[in-house]
């Protein structure tokens, strides 16, 4: 224990007071550092999340363009096989109309 000027201080204990405190600050250090590296990672995986959103996203629009683009073909299709069926049934009925 110090006498400075009447007032006693007590180097010891301030100096077992000081390194709790540096050793308290040091861990809040610590702990705001993983805080912060857990935060980087979360954003790393939401911005790879984003990513692969987004491809899914133009998976599915050009699979729906396929899907429209295969609707018109067969919608083509069809309306031929009727046209050549509906000639083939006017034929038919030609042919039985000479043939009668």
């Amino acid at each position: 224990e110090a006498d400075l000027n009447g007032i006693s201080f007590d180097l010891e204990r301030s100096r077992k007071e000081t390194a709790v405190a540096i050793a308290k600050a040091a861990e809040v250090r610590t702990e705001l550092a993983a805080s912060q590296l857990e935060l980087t990672e979360e954003r790393q995986a939401k911005r790879k999340l984003n990513e692969q959103t987004d491809y899914l996203n133009q998976l599915i629009r050009k699979t729906e363009g396929n899907a429209a683009s295969l609707r018109e073909e067969l919608a083509r299709a069809r309306a031929q096989l009727l046209s050549e069926a509906q000639e083939a049934d006017h034929a038919a009925k030609a042919a039985r109309e000479l043939a009668a």
